[in-house]
């Protein structure tokens, strides 16, 4: 009789279209964790919110550097700063913040320092590592408009500096017939007080000379590492 009714109104069609419905969602919700492969779905076993596009930057008036990435997830709650000083040293941990930047005015460096940034986000009362970044190699800068001059038997050297890390300058000659480089002038970063720098040393006369200009940063270990050697240049002492 019921039926009967539900055939005289049409609700067949209706009564299917309900059941299929419900029947497509049990299924849903009844699939296992496992299969949700959607990285992008915090529920995922494969999900790692996402960061991009790290960049260090090394200033050239102190002893600083700054990292900046991109922030590509809203499920991100913090990161991670970790930094090593060769690629076979492990990473040591700086510090833990929640903006993508960082800044850190360092007397410990060298010149194979690197960084990572690794987000973490909060799931279930628990802290989980999302993703990771290394910076590329550093650039602890330069020097420029080197420029050399002679006078008999002295020689004028100068510079801009590009660099707060030059701890040490070494300017070396060589006789053009030689291969073996000498030290001239050694100049610690206490002496040099303005970008601009120039001094003078002597050579003996009647020859030619190649010169250069090595800047070494001193590392943390306390030795010296050279990080810029200028183009060799040559000048004739008549």
């Amino acid at each position: 009789m019921l039926l009967s009714i539900f055939d005289e109104m049409n609700i067949k069609p209706l009564l299917l279209s309900i059941w299929l419905l419900f029947s497509f969602s049990g299924c849903l919700l009844s699939i296992p964790d496992g299969s949700r492969i959607n990285e992008n779905d915090p529920d995922s076993p494969l999900f790692h919110p996402k960061l991009s596009n790290l960049d260090a930057n090394v200033s050239s008036l102190e002893k600083q550097i700054t990292l900046n990435w991109k922030d590509e997830s809203l499920f991100n709650d913090g990161f991670y700063i970790e930094k090593k000083f060769s690629k076979n040293d492990s990473y040591k941990k700086v510090n833990t913040i929640e903006t993508s930047f960082f800044s850190e005015t360092t007397t410990e460096y060298s010149i194979d320092l690197q960084y990572r940034v690794t987000s973490f986000y909060l799931e279930d009362g628990l802290y989980k590592k999302g993703m990771d970044l290394e910076t590329d190699k550093l650039d602890f800068g330069s020097l420029t408009n080197i420029g050399y001059f002679s006078n008999n038997d002295t020689v004028f050297v100068q510079w801009f500096r590009k660099t707060a890390f030059d701890d040490v300058i070494t300017i070396e000659y060589k006789p053009t017939s030689n291969s073996v480089w000498n030290t001239a002038l050694t100049i610690t970063q206490d002496e040099i007080t303005t970008d601009f720098f120039r001094t003078n040393f002597l050579l003996p006369i009647g020859k030619s000379y190649n010169l250069r200009i090595i800047a070494s940063l001193l590392n943390h270990s306390g030795y010296l590492e050279p990080f810029y050697v200028s183009p060799t240049y040559t000048v004739s002492l008549d």
